[in-house]
């Protein structure tokens, strides 16, 4: 498997990574922008679950915008272009789709839209008319809620440069403001509808008079609905995770792993303290623990806690990981007090995508371009390969055209020299994936040593090994830190274009870096990175991603268990199975199992080899009714909003997530000691299309669905 296709497995990541796109005229020699590239470096990059603010259950004040109570409030349209109306209808302009109204609980009494897109209908290219126009509420009376937070309901779509403003106000003229466009991106539909809240008690708690204002300008597309505003009471007792962070690449050669240090920025999301606080962090159940010190959390609490014991993996393999932060009181939120994750430890592969092809990435219609991932490599190694994934969007022209991939090295003096380059490889319709949201094709080139300058690279050796690398740099701006390295795909230019594949990758920085003096640009500045992955060493096997049923038997001495593998996803189809059960099954599923540890080699059509290990329990009677029943998950296949909803008739812990395919954790929500009917709704909207799984778990229960995201 070091030449041309494979489905390769994914490796989200918590770690720093970029992407950078520079012309192919470059020198084998690039001068790079040395507080540019610290920054990147020394960035510390943590794995975001941004918790929010929550409500009480006292309501202080409210508006549904009904056609009566609408007229209560103040309308100003700055531009003179039109402004804020009350509506039944959702926008009418050419460019807003179906039009659909906002699904708020009082939509029927109507609700207020600002439709942009209607004001520039029909659009006059060339000429946009920009509307800046806000509604104003009348004087609110707060003097007896000193902690409060402002919900409503809103549901809307943006073009570039739009400005969705908050305000309140406690004299009409000076005023505190949240842009709430969130994470939702430039063209695209928010939910619908999407609930906001806001802690407001800085600005407005104890005033007598509070005016709040919704303000839409700086740009002539699209729409912003609004609809059933509160005033609430504040959450007493809500300590979160807002982020957390390892240390390490979240996906790296077993070789390369140095111990991992835990740390989280904690954040006291409620109006009252949290005493003896601490964070603690747990690996594959209990393989490793640790918890920071004792703390206290105040109001408005936001700050970095460490835990001062590290781990360092010994096995190659997958790592779940679950931090949890604890305080004396009842958390009234605790699905926040829990962030878990998981990552690899590889036999050679570094990775920084999910391995879900979402989209593709070029550098400008018919341009030559190079586009790089970082990898940072401490320890002695052999370069190998780089692996690349093509877009689905490409058309069928790119087939005949020639590629390569390139190693550089980033010098103490930051630099950035070539290393090494593959020879040129040519595209067939076989590297081309078919649709978005299937395995990647993983095309890998081996890595030859290399002189030269740009696109006109000398001297491939291909009779000799790649130089070692590896290390810390011992001085210059990163003394200390162990050495980068970017892999790099090349293409030509020519039309048609050709497309990188990209997939999301968790946890990256938001900003775009500059790194190189002469002139490039990077691809995207959200979540969606390039498909280019690094191997050193011998092996070029992906990891496998496994998901098992397992029935426990229902005593130490009876052999009614079983283990059934239900989904497998990576390497090279067909598998062949072979247990250390006593009759050394070969099938995908045994029975007959006493309680105890049962192991499987799983090889492929391609001779990669994994081992994979299972517990089977006992169970506490097989006459027990069911305790999770009546399940609905629906619609599935889903594009926003997943509705969960089931019945526990049990009394105990409750578990629900949302896992991707290589096993990370999207979506988490527990509740303690807990019977009746559970229900939630899942936001997928800003997730890529593909499949992931729901899996509940009551009291030794557990139930799966598989979910596809259109």
């Amino acid at each position: 498997m070091n030449s041309k296709q494979s489905n390769f497995t994914c490796f989200s990541t918590l770690l720093l990574f970029f992407a950078v796109v520079f012309s192919v005229d470059a020198q084998d020699k690039r001068a790079i922008v040395p507080e540019r590239f610290k920054s990147v470096v020394l960035e510390e990059t943590m794995a975001f679950q941004a918790p929010s603010y929550k409500s009480g259950d006292e309501v202080i004040w409210q508006e549904s915008f009904s056609e009566t109570s609408s007229q209560d409030w103040d309308f100003v349209d700055l531009a003179g272009h039109g402004g804020w109306e009350h509506t039944f209808n959702g926008s009418q302009g050419q460019f807003s789709g179906e039009g659909l109204p906002i699904n708020s609980p009082s939509a029927e009494d109507g609700f207020m839209i600002l439709d942009a897109d209607l004001i520039n209908t029909p659009y006059e290219p060339g000429n946009p008319i920009v509307p800046d126009a806000y509604i104003q509420s009348p004087a609110i009376n707060l003097s007896d809620h000193q902690y409060v937070i402002l919900e409503f309901y809103h549901f809307f779509r943006y073009f570039s440069g739009a400005e969705l403003l908050v305000g309140v106000s406690t004299d009409g003229e000076n005023w505190t403001e949240w842009d709430v466009k969130g994470n939702v991106g430039v063209n695209q539909y928010s939910p619908n509808p999407l609930i906001e809240q806001i802690n407001i008690s800085e600005v407005a708690g104890g005033a007598n008079e509070v005016y709040l204002r919704f303000h839409f300008r700086g740009s002539h597309w699209y729409f912003w609905q609004v609809d059933d505003l509160a005033i609430k009471s504040m959450t007493e007792n809500d300590l979160a995770i807002e982020r957390v962070k390892t240390g390490l690449y979240h996906s790296m050669p077993e070789l390369q792993v140095l111990p991992f240090r835990f740390k989280g920025v904690i954040q006291n999301l409620g109006s009252a303290t949290q005493t003896n606080a601490f964070l603690e962090v747990d690996i594959n159940d209990g393989l490793f623990s640790a918890q920071s010190d004792v703390f206290d959390a105040p109001y408005l609490f936001h700050d970095t806690v460490i835990i001062p014991e590290t781990f360092l993996p010994q096995e190659k393999g997958q790592y779940e990981v679950v931090f949890t932060v604890n305080q004396d009181q009842e958390d009234e939120h605790p699905e926040n007090n829990i962030f878990e994750d998981s990552f690899f430890i590889t036999d050679s592969v570094y990775a920084r995508d999910n391995d879900l092809l979402t989209g593709g990435a070029h550098a400008g219609t018919g341009e030559a371009y190079i586009m790089a991932l970082m990898y940072e490599v401490p320890q002695p190694a052999q370069p190998g390969s780089v692996s690349f994934v093509l877009s689905s969007l490409n058309q069928p022209g790119v087939v005949g055209r020639e590629v390569r991939v390139v190693l550089y090295e980033i010098t103490e003096e930051l630099d950035a020299i070539t290393l090494g380059a593959s020879e040129l490889y040519t595209i067939t319709a076989e590297d081309i994936p078919e649709q978005t949201g299937e395995a990647p094709v993983s095309v890998t080139l081996p890595l030859h040593p290399a002189n030269g300058k740009g696109d006109e690279i000398s001297n491939l050796q291909k009779d000799q090994e790649m130089p070692e690398i590896g290390g810390y740099y011992l001085d210059g701006p990163l003394e200390g830190l162990p050495r980068q390295y970017l892999a790099a795909f090349q293409q030509f230019g020519g039309t048609p274009t050709i497309f990188i594949g990209t997939g999301p990758a968790s946890y990256q920085p938001s900003n775009i870096w500059y790194m190189f003096i002469d002139q490039w640009y990077a691809v995207y500045p959200d979540v969606r990175w390039p498909m280019v992955r690094f191997n050193v060493g011998e092996g070029d096997c992906p990891w496998l991603f496994v998901d098992a049923e397992i029935t426990d038997a229902t005593g130490m001495d009876e052999n009614d268990g079983s283990i059934v593998l239900v989904e497998l996803d990576g390497g090279e189809p067909p598998y062949t199975f072979l247990w250390d059960d006593p009759e050394a099954s070969t099938t995908q599923e045994i029975h007959g199992l006493y309680p105890g540890d049962y192991t499987v080699l799983i090889t492929d059509a391609d001779n990669c080899e994994w081992e994979r290990t299972f517990k089977v329990s006992v169970t506490t009677g097989i006459h027990e009714p069911e305790i999770i029943s009546g399940l609905e998950v629906f619609p599935n296949p889903v594009k926003d909003l997943l509705q969960v909803r089931f019945l526990v008739e049990k009394p105990g812990r409750v578990d629900v997530r949302l896992i991707g395919l290589t096993g990370n954790t999207l979506f988490s929500a527990s509740r303690e000691d807990f019977s009746g009917k559970f229900e939630t709704g899942l936001s997928l909207g800003n997730l890529p299309s593909g499949v992931y799984f729901l899996k509940i778990e009551a009291n030794g229960q557990v139930v799966s669905r598989k979910i596809l995201k259109n």
